[in-house]
């Protein structure tokens, strides 16, 4: 599917604020996106991404996606996915790049620091040098000669057994307050193959070093880092003026704007920590709703509008932030889909021994007796505030959620959502299990007033004329609700995030929904009325060649703001809601019962079949799906 370019520039010009900067001229402003292509984009770098988006829009420059492959035993090869990534965000790089494009060249540099006394060759002894750097004591080797320095690189880059006992170091300042000026390593031996450039290099240099060289080498103006990376833009610079860099493309040394890091709570976004859950077998993969990747989250039902939304909420500025609620995404994501999002009925019912479903009763069939044929209802609206229409039938034999039936007393009034008032004659009762078993019930078609009742949803139950057999009428449904992976709010750098999983992290609702969700496909977002929003995850199979069996529709829970942390335990425990729209929307609605449809008209036995054509047609043509 072809995608518009990324908006990002216009959501800032509408609502956020962002840190301008300098030396910026149109047309010349040259940004780079630069990430190790180790697993697919999380949240953190979507930002990242979209920051930078944003700055080569305003200036209509350049957009460099940059792979940083200088670490032979990360590069792992997911350049792939991570573009596919980038489009889901309606980013268009300009150009694609990789670090390891560049190797001759920083070699080339890393010979003129050493030639020129600004870098030395130290014993590669990764413990002793963090100590040294730390009591900010000088190398042994400091201060070799140059021609035994020398000696010393051609032997790495042989990758000899004398060559992988060292590493380069740059010389700046030992007595420096930064830790990152502290002549830090800039060059190591490897002997592993590189995935894109073979056995063809021995020593690959450190990201803080290639950094530097290849900005030079690809022009770029401005860099965006967060402000952890602070004290690594002196060292940035310190190459910048050694190597005199700018000289060969640039007047000036790239701007660097530092922004503050996206922390969420009950999230680690570190990519060896997201990788132990999709190793231990905890989610079903990157994509999971929820992962806090780009892909977890759209799969959840996260918008692209409302995450661009977001991040223009946090801005550019470097203002340390308190971790931010989950709710915040999510309280914008439902103001976009609400007006899009087509209503729909769905009836928890009880489940099969699966572990993962949560168990609850079964429907309760109300007998309205006043009612004697089913018949087509008019004016139904999926949306108060969307014209298209929902296709709904009335019927003798209705079924409503037991929780609701648990509510009803007999005398009492109660709104069916979509149709009408009923006044509860009778109540039976199981002797055994002490269980609504069944309900009797009446239109009151003198009483028009439903604001002071309960609305309730429902479904119709058509059978055949010769049995009460159930017609393929209602589909079944699997509704998922999701929680957080971990279950603290703040972790801290002395938590051991394992012991913080949360236990049970998804559950199941088995439901019998309404007819026309069977051509609800694949990434629709729906609402089911008193439920809340939900995204279709697989569309509903009358047959799977597979297992020869009915397919359900499956449907991930989307949150809202109103939402706290946690899914639903039991049925007990689910949203059930009737707001003021559903009052409204009813109040609407006329209630036409000379529209009963005659058995010469419309064979009940034939309903879903030889009507089945139109009826199709009719919901594929006035279905109302969700877009960005």
């Amino acid at each position: 599917m072809i995608r518009q370019p990324c908006t990002f520039k216009l959501l800032v010009e509408e609502q956020g604020t962002f840190v301008k900067i300098p030396e910026a001229v149109i047309g010349k402003v040259v940004v780079r996106f630069t990430l190790e292509a180790g697993g697919y984009l999380h949240i953190g770098h979507a930002k990242t991404a979209l920051l930078n988006a944003y700055y080569q829009e305003s200036f209509m420059g350049k957009f460099i996606m940059r792979f940083d492959d200088s670490n032979p035993e990360k590069a792992i090869g997911y350049e792939k996915i991570i573009l596919e990534d980038i489009n889901m965000l309606t980013i268009k790089p300009n150009k694609v790049t990789y670090t390891s494009n560049y190797f001759r060249k920083i070699i080339v540099m890393c010979e003129s620091l050493i030639k020129s006394g600004h870098a030395f060759v130290d014993y590669a002894d990764k413990e002793n040098i963090r100590l040294e750097r730390e009591q900010k004591i000088e190398s042994i080797n400091r201060n070799n000669s140059i021609k035994k320095n020398v000696e010393l690189w051609d032997q790495m880059k042989l990758g000899s057994e004398i060559g992988q006992m060292y590493c380069v170091r740059a010389k700046i300042d030992m007595s420096s307050v930064n830790f990152c000026m502290r002549d830090p390593i800039i060059y190591r031996c490897n002997s592993k193959l590189h995935f894109r450039t073979a056995d063809n290099y021995k020593v690959y240099p450190t990201y803080n070093f290639s950094c530097a060289v290849v900005d030079s080498l690809e022009r770029i103006t401005h860099c965006l880092r967060t402000t952890d990376y602070a004290d690594h833009n002196e060292p940035y610079y310190w190459f910048y003026d050694k190597l005199k860099l700018g000289k060969w493309y640039n007047e000036t040394r790239p701007y660097i704007l530092s922004y503050s890091r996206l922390n969420m709570t009950n999230t680690v976004l570190s990519k060896e920590k997201l990788t132990w859950f999709v190793e231990q077998g905890l989610v079903d993969g990157w994509n999971d709703p929820r992962m806090p990747t780009v892909r977890g989250l759209f799969r959840r039902g996260l918008k692209r509008k409302a995450f661009h939304k977001f991040v223009v909420l946090q801005g550019s500025s470097q203002k340390v932030r308190p971790l931010l609620q989950w709710d915040t995404i999510w309280s914008i994501n439902q103001m976009i889909i609400d007006n899009k999002t087509s209503k729909h009925t769905a009836l928890l019912r009880a489940n099969s021994t699966n572990k993962n479903l949560i168990f609850s009763n079964n429907p309760v069939e109300v007998l309205l007796n006043n009612v004697e044929k089913p018949y087509r209802l008019t004016n139904a609206l999926q949306h108060p505030k969307n014209v298209n229409l929902l296709f709904l039938w009335g019927s003798p034999k209705i079924i409503i959620d037991y929780r609701d039936a648990e509510l009803l007393e007999v005398g009492g009034r109660v709104t069916l959502i979509n149709w009408g008032t009923i006044l509860i004659d009778l109540i039976e009762m199981n002797p055994d299990s002490d269980k609504i078993e069944k309900v009797h019930a009446k239109f009151d078609f003198e009483n028009i007033d439903l604001k002071p009742t309960f609305k309730i949803t429902w479904l119709p139950i058509i059978s055949t004329v010769d049995s009460d057999q159930i017609l393929p009428s209602l589909i079944p449904v699997v509704c998922v609700y999701f929680d957080h992976l971990i279950n603290k709010p703040n972790l801290t750098k002395d938590d051991d995030f394992k012991q913080f999983i949360t236990e049970t992290s998804r559950r199941e609702f088995q439901m019998w929904g309404s007819y026309e969700l069977k051509f609800i496909g694949k990434g629709r977002i729906i609402q089911l009325q008193r439920k809340g929003y939900f995204i279709c995850d697989s569309s509903y199979q009358p047959y799977s060649t597979l297992t020869g069996k009915e397919v359900p529709l499956v449907l991930f829970h989307i949150p809202d703001e109103s939402e706290t942390s946690g899914i639903p335990i039991t049925s007990a425990d689910m949203t059930f809601t009737s707001n003021a729209t559903e009052v409204d929307e009813v109040d609407e609605i006329k209630m036409d019962f000379e529209n009963v449809i005659n058995d010469t008209q419309f064979q009940l036995s034939d309903m879903s079949i030889s009507r089945s054509s139109s009826i199709e047609s009719f919901i594929m043509v006035h279905s109302c799906d969700c877009q960005d």
